[in-house]
């Protein structure tokens, strides 16, 4: 299971949050319908979305939330790509998806202009000044690539998608060491943001940035991952291998 803030206006500090649902998940939850029904059970704080596979099965379903509704999206058709972005997805007739609009409760959040169709939800995204949206054109490049690489996807070719620095709104590559201009120009899936100084720092003025904190590829059913988590942004250094399992025998012997 991995998550990603899905900005709602329904929140609330009477509910779980990404902490208790992980481990929720972890520990309780035997296949994916399990996993679903976890977030149906208890009480949500806040918008988020939850990444639940199932590597025995093979299954897999985008979980949206928000402190009012649970919305799910699994992969179109006979189709086994499934993605996601910090934009909601679960806008019926986009992505296949059918249910609840969770875009209505995320529209003043990210101070969308007009959702009141599939094409003017995902225009009013486009906005290039727009600096509330989270780089909803890195959704569209997850598209293009696992489209390319579809039925080939190994770890390299995962690594080389998660250190993508190309967008897909301006056409061009951000370079390695500038950042983007705003949430949509040069916002890539490799994400450097600019800096902002803060003065009223309780030991003086320091500065602060958004970027990848860290990434991950992962086998599930083989326990085998790379974690990317030494440089900043994180997607942008090495990518170091490990085994869930492996490690997880150590810890118990």
């Amino acid at each position: 299971m991995m998550t990603q803030y899905n900005a709602s206006i329904y929140e609330t500090m009477d509910g779980c949050g990404i902490g208790i649902f992980t481990r929720l998940l972890l520990t309780h939850a035997n296949n994916l319908d399990e996993a679903i029904q976890t977030f149906y059970d208890n009480p949500r704080c806040t918008g988020i979305a939850y990444h639940c596979a199932d590597a025995h099965a093979k299954k897999a379903a985008v979980v949206e939330t928000s402190a009012k509704m649970v919305t799910v999206r699994y992969p179109m058709g006979d189709n086994t790509r499934l993605w996601q972005a910090n934009d909601s997805i679960c806008y019926p007739g986009y992505q296949g998806y059918s249910g609840y609009n969770m875009v209505y409760d995320q529209q003043l959040v990210y101070e969308l202009e007009d959702v009141s169709s599939i094409e003017k939800y995902l225009q009013s995204q486009k906005d290039p000044y727009n600096f509330i949206v989270p780089a909803p054109c890195r959704f569209e490049r997850y598209d293009y690539l696992l489209n390319e690489h579809y039925g080939a996807i190994n770890a390299d070719i995962a690594i080389e998608i998660m250190t993508d620095r190309y967008d897909p709104y301006t056409k061009k590559i951000r370079p390695k060491i500038a950042t983007s201009y705003t949430n949509n120009i040069l916002a890539t899936i490799s994400a450097k943001y600019p800096q902002e100084v803060f003065t009223n720092g309780p030991n003086g003025e320091f500065k602060a940035g958004v970027a990848n904190l860290w990434s991950l590829v992962s086998y599930p059913a083989s326990g085998d991952f790379w974690l990317a988590i030494e440089d900043f942004p994180a997607n942008q250094g090495n990518y170091h291998k490990f085994n869930l399992f492996s490690l997880l025998k150590i810890k118990s012997d």
